[in-house]
């Protein structure tokens, strides 16, 4: 009696942590970023990361740029793309769970698994 109470109550707890994107959503953030020419400085959020060609992480889905200085070229920056997990849609049959995608960021995956900046001379 009292093993089967631990399960219920353990399986009760898991589904209040997690929601539909979570569980079954595209939570990858890994991106690949890239520029021509390659070699370009790359920051994310305005903090340094590396070099160009990258693969950055992203940790929050929420408002991400990415930033591209290289000398001689024009400094430009575009945007991380995300959309809405369709998946997440799921969460009208247990509304705790559109909560947990919420915070967690996983009611949205990033659009593009690449980001390629075509840099422009500056003017001599």
């Amino acid at each position: 009696m009292f093993n089967r109470l631990m399960a219920i109550l353990s399986l009760a707890g898991c589904m209040l942590v997690s929601g539909c994107a979570t569980m079954f959503g595209d939570n990858n953030r890994a991106i690949a970023v890239n520029s021509v020419p390659q070699g370009a400085l790359v920051y994310l959020n305005n903090e340094p990361v590396g070099t160009t060609p990258i693969t950055l992480n992203i940790a929050s889905i929420y408002n991400n740029s990415v930033m591209f200085k290289k000398p001689g070229y024009l400094t430009t920056s575009q945007p991380v793309a995300t959309e809405f997990q369709s998946v997440g849609l799921l969460n009208i049959l247990f509304p705790p769970g559109f909560i947990v995608d919420a915070i967690s960021g996983d009611m949205f995956k990033v659009s593009s698994k690449t980001l390629t900046a075509n840099l422009v001379k500056a003017a001599s």
